[in-house]
């Protein structure tokens, strides 16, 4: 599951192009998102919050569209957009003095996330005309849930008890799943499902060279920079890692669900 860097220009070159349509993030849809953004104040590595980005939606709408539309045409994404600062909270339980009673909140950009929400609504509408998403897959997908996931899974143990069937249930725990996941496989597989390359570069520019940062009070610690992984703390990175497993069920044997 873990490879080093990987050959980016090679990846754009290579990613599929077909049937794409000229992308255009307008003004208005990027103002209707800034306005939906939660009144937080809570720090972010560029120093800009959301509740700043949502009062001034309307007149940041027109310089964040130039942006957005020059990030994604020429792939180049900013290294603030590239950073997370991670805030550890503490579990309140053990010891405090030990690293692994500590959640980390990983704080990103919220403009990047803005545009990541444009993005990933791109990508879903993609997934979504192509039907591109396992009809097992129930997580990071709207108007779905894991409560239709168990609602679905309920009804297969009812009718196998109807038909006097037994039924062996078998649970895996993806342990830091979101941390192991390979670049290298992940843009591939954007590739098999015919991503359009501009999104394809821009991605992996995305994950390229990510910078995470402690921040504990006002005292950060040196840069980490991961070499695997969709990044916490973004729109993203839920929607890559369904990317990611999505053809896990094409390996399951057909009397097996």
């Amino acid at each position: 599951m873990v490879s080093g860097d990987i050959n980016y220009k090679q990846i754009s070159i290579e990613a599929s192009d077909e049937n794409h349509e000229e992308t255009i993030f307008e003004p208005y849809i990027i103002e209707k998102l800034l306005k939906k953004l939660p009144n937080k104040l809570s720090h972010s590595p560029e120093n800009v919050n959301q509740y700043f980005l949502k009062k001034c939606a309307t007149p940041l709408a027109l310089p964040l569209s130039i942006l957005y539309n020059n990030t994604f045409k020429t792939g180049i994404v900013p290294e603030l957009w590239k950073t997370a600062h991670i805030i550890p909270i503490f579990k309140k339980k053990g010891s405090v003095n030990d690293p692994k009673n500590y959640r980390p909140i990983a704080l990103t950009s919220p403009i990047c996330r803005v545009f990541e929400r444009l993005l990933a609504n791109k990508l879903l509408e993609q997934l979504d005309k192509n039907k591109i998403i396992a009809e097992e897959q129930f997580g990071f997908l709207p108007k779905s849930s894991c409560t239709l996931q168990i609602l679905s899974s309920m009804q297969d143990w009812y009718n196998s008890l109807d038909r006097k069937i037994g039924t062996d249930v078998i649970y895996f725990d993806f342990q830091k799943a979101f941390d192991k996941v390979d670049h290298e496989i992940l843009i591939r597989k954007l590739q098999e499902i015919k991503i359009d390359k501009l999104t394809i570069r821009w991605v992996a520019n995305f994950l390229n060279n990510r910078s995470h940062i402690v921040k504990i009070d006002e005292n950060y610690s040196q840069p980490f920079l991961p070499k695997t992984g969709v990044p916490q703390g973004t729109v993203l990175g839920p929607l890559l890692f369904l990317i990611y497993i999505n053809d896990l069920p094409s390996h399951i044997p057909k009397n097996i669900k």
